[in-house]
């Protein structure tokens, strides 16, 4: 009985949210210093994506492709939109001095301080890339980037307008890749695929290793940990490609899970669990 309480609780609450969400915007805009509902384990707020930098603030994208940014105690700090250039593709906060916004559909990169303003933007056309389909930080005030239109990965910095270097793809994979994320850790790059796959470059000896096939759609690192989602939700840990140890969480939705100082958090799209 106490269980069927709780769970009409929790639906009433929902339900009220989402019908303030949807018919009163402004009353968000106005109440700027905390998320719409916080609890001991939970923050309620409507997203599409989140991440999560190294000090532990909490980045979310609003439906309507706003980036809030939410410090360690849940209150809202700082807020970047930008409707001329769409959707969201991806946020990399792994350098939160330097946060990267990926605008796939508009081939951009729009790089973020730690308060959200523009520090600079980046049309890859201009580069004379066609078709990048992942981005992410590279260290040094540089970005990785991949060109799925010839199977490039390319290193860049934002004050030129010709590759630092580049990684041909093309030369060492037979089959059409193209990656739809990617993150360094330590001297390694490691690349999801859109088939599912999960790779491992080294930057050092630039070769290229499969280390999971075909049923991943996410993965993630916790310190040196690398952390990986397969298509029916279960997050495990990656030790080598015969030993995953699947960790006893919830199971997660795609592109709905983060690493909260060194805990896993997992979100529905409008509510963020912390276990």
């Amino acid at each position: 009985m106490e269980k069927t309480y709780k769970f009409i609780f929790l639906s009433l609450t929902l339900a009220l949210f989402t019908l303030s969400a949807c018919g009163s915007s402004s009353q968000l805009a106005q109440n700027k210093n905390a998320a719409t509902s916080i609890s001991s384990n939970s923050i309620q707020f409507i997203h599409t994506q989140f991440t999560i930098d190294r000090f532990d603030a909490l980045y979310m994208v609003s439906p309507d492709d706003e980036l809030i940014k939410l410090n360690t105690d849940y209150k809202i700090e700082f807020r970047y939109s930008n409707s001329r250039l769409g959707a969201i593709s991806s946020i990399d906060a792994s350098n939160p001095l330097a946060n990267v916004c990926f605008y796939q559909d508009f081939q951009a990169i729009v790089l973020l301080d730690r308060t959200l303003n523009p520090i600079s933007q980046i049309n890859l056309g201009d580069w004379g890339f066609n078709n990048v389909t992942a981005a992410c930080n590279a260290g040094n005030k540089q970005l990785w980037v991949y060109d799925a239109s010839d199977m490039q990965l390319a290193q860049i910095a934002k004050d030129r307008h010709t590759p630092i270097r580049t990684f041909p793809i093309n030369l060492l994979s037979d089959e059409p890749f193209v990656v739809i994320k990617m993150l360094v850790n330590k001297e390694n790059l490691y690349c999801l695929s859109a088939k599912g796959n999960i790779y491992k470059i080294s930057l050092i000896g630039e070769s290229l290793q499969k280390i999971l096939s075909g049923e991943y759609s996410d993965f993630q690192f916790s310190g040196n940990r690398l952390l990986v989602l397969d298509q029916k939700g279960q997050i495990s840990l990656y030790q080598n490609a015969l030993e995953l140890k699947p960790l006893n969480y919830p199971l997660a939705q795609k592109g709905k899970w983060g690493l909260l100082g060194g805990r896993l958090i997992l979100g529905n799209g409008h509510i963020i669990w912390m276990n």
